[in-house]
């Protein structure tokens, strides 16, 4: 399936930027061939859901399509409330049947209880057949690094985005 398809859905919320920020925090470096959803935008199908900031979907211009659920923290972590904005964002995208793979990401800017960070690193979202661990890292990190991180829970199996294209290979 390609991108377009998602372009398409999702045309009222669909954020041009290689940097994306709320919150005092931010990821940058993502790839220009990337769909990036807003969902907290006006069109976005968990507008009335609890959700994540984004979704940001790739392609490797085959049929395999990745998608991020990004989640951008610059306040306190809360892993209640991180998991269920995660946990909705995740059944939503089980739901298009058409993504192989998904990946929760929080991008944080402190911690003020180091107990929250265990209790997100602790929570498991089916995706698939797959248990899914949310994946952390700090508010200003590179795309190319929450995916080096991403394919740390993938045994190096998801595909990696070349720099110098910022698209799948």
């Amino acid at each position: 399936m390609p991108l377009s398809f998602f372009e398409k859905k999702y045309e009222n919320c669909i954020v041009n930027n290689t940097t994306l920020k709320k919150q005092e925090c931010s990821i940058t470096n993502i790839p220009q061939s990337a769909v990036v959803v807003d969902l907290d935008e006006a069109g976005s199908p968990l507008l009335k859901k609890s959700r994540c900031d984004y979704l940001v979907i790739l392609s490797n211009g085959d049929s395999e399509i990745t998608a991020f659920g990004i989640e951008l923290k610059g306040g306190n972590l809360d892993a209640s409330k991180v998991g269920k904005q995660l946990r909705s964002t995740t059944t939503y995208v089980n739901g298009l049947n058409c993504i192989n793979d998904f990946f929760p990401i929080v991008l944080f800017k402190s911690v003020s209880h180091p107990s929250q960070m265990k209790k997100i690193r602790n929570i498991k979202l089916k995706y698939g057949s797959e248990d899914k661990r949310i994946i952390l890292c700090k508010c200003g990190d590179t795309f190319m690094k929450v995916l080096s991180e991403a394919n740390k829970t993938k045994n190096g199996t998801i595909k990696k985005v070349s720099a110098s294209n910022n698209k799948m290979i």
